[in-house]
């Protein structure tokens, strides 16, 4: 039975009420667990539940308004990575194992049939030798593709000037070696896949005795699906906001309307995701931005660029030191902070007048790209509204002085 089929089969079965009432969801969402535990081995009990939901998820895709990407990396091959997807193939709805994909494919398929895409070895298409536009175009896709309504705009037709759109928002699943773009990563439930320890048990997959008893599954999943006349927008836990509740909500809603133990193991779970997101995730501004705010000091006004440089270089497991082989340079210093509104200025210091930055100009980008410090107050910090004019007068200083660089 094709992938289509278990779909028709599900909304047949729904449309003639024979199908598996909405209390079934607990029962639904505990078997794709099981069959989970029983072939992959995760990085930690909170990747269960999640995986879980995600591949629920994927049945109730056309009533959804985000859809989370799955990325399962590791640093080393022999990690579980393809197995996790091949798992996925036999239980989410409609899926599509890509090995290989066109651009041109890609967005003509979702058009046409919205499936759940499983690309493996995606490091060889975003960090490897094969990166070429076609590469950025895929990037760009599966991140837009993540939220309903998005297109891509294509020349087509019988005269070949016809533009098209193409709708692009499906669940996708990769896995490969190694870190995703920061685009995507911010867009993903992250699993790090270690390889098996040798206590670590896992019943073999072999696709000719286990895909009838997944599709079996696959099915009863559907028919549930099928079964749930509304989905409710969830109660999400404090702190997860903007793109991490784009990521959540919708696993959330399908744990809530499952009900049992599943909204609390949901939010559970997306705490220690939220929590545990890998550095990689975050961009090298925001890491900038963040490492900024640690190094200076509560009293300093301003603060040479060279000051800077030092005193970032000598920041524990921080990149800067080595940034690009060379270590952070002025010129990139500012390309950086230039996409957050902050420029360079002449600055005073004891040595006199420097090129540098002025604490003030950063409090905006820290308030709102830098999560907050415990013991962190208000919107100017530690420093105080009553502070911040002697710090924009003593700022002022260097424009009455000659420039050193």
């Amino acid at each position: 039975m094709s992938a289509d089929d278990i779909a028709a089969r599900g909304a047949e079965l729904a449309r003639s009420g024979i199908h598996a009432p909405k209390s079934d969801g607990v029962q639904v969402l505990d078997a794709i667990e099981a069959f989970i535990r029983r072939f992959c081995v995760l990085p930690g009990e909170h990747c269960y539940p999640a995986v879980a939901l995600w591949v629920a998820h994927t049945h109730f895709i056309s009533r959804l308004e985000t859809t989370p990407r799955l990325a399962c990396l590791s640093p080393e091959p022999g990690s579980g990575k393809t197995r996790v997807l091949e798992v996925l193939d036999v239980l989410c709805a409609n899926p599509l194992m890509a090995l290989d994909i066109s651009m041109a494919a890609f967005f003509r398929i979702v058009e046409d049939r919205q499936p759940s895409i499983l690309l493996d070895e995606v490091d060889a298409i975003f960090t490897g030798k094969k990166q070429s536009d076609g590469s950025e175009d895929m990037r760009r896709v599966i991140n837009n593709g993540y939220r309903i309504g998005a297109v891509v705009q294509r020349v087509g037709g019988k005269n070949r000037d016809e533009v098209q759109d193409f709708h692009v928002f499906t669940p996708v699943a990769m896995a490969g070696l190694g870190n995703l773009p920061d685009t995507l990563m911010s867009r993903s439930v992250i699993l790090q896949m270690k390889r098996r320890r040798g206590g670590e048990k896992v019943q073999q997959f072999r696709d000719r005795l286990h895909r009838p008893e997944g599709r079996e599954l696959q099915t009863r999943i559907a028919s549930w699906a099928g079964a749930v006349e509304t989905l409710e927008y969830p109660d999400l836990p404090d702190g997860v906001e903007d793109r991490d509740a784009d990521v959540w909500e919708p696993l959330l809603m399908v744990a809530d309307v499952a009900g049992g133990a599943w909204p609390a193991r949901a939010r559970e779970a997306c705490l220690t995701f939220v929590g545990e997101k890998p550095e990689s995730s975050v961009s090298l501004g925001v890491r900038l931005l963040t490492d900024l705010r640690d190094i200076w000091p509560e009293d300093a006004a301003t603060k040479a660029t060279s000051d800077i440089l030092s005193a970032l270089s000598e920041l524990d497991e921080a990149p800067w030191a080595d940034l690009y082989g060379e270590g952070l340079k002025p010129r990139k210093l500012a390309q950086l902070l230039s996409d957050y509104g902050v420029k360079s200025h002449d600055v005073w210091t004891v040595n006199g007048s420097r090129k540098g930055y002025r604490r003030e100009d950063l409090w905006d980008a820290w308030q709102r790209y830098v999560s907050p410090r415990k013991g962190d107050v208000g919107d100017v910090g530690d420093v105080g509204e009553e502070n911040l004019a002697d710090i924009a007068d003593i700022a002022d200083l260097a424009d009455s002085g000659d420039v050193s660089e």
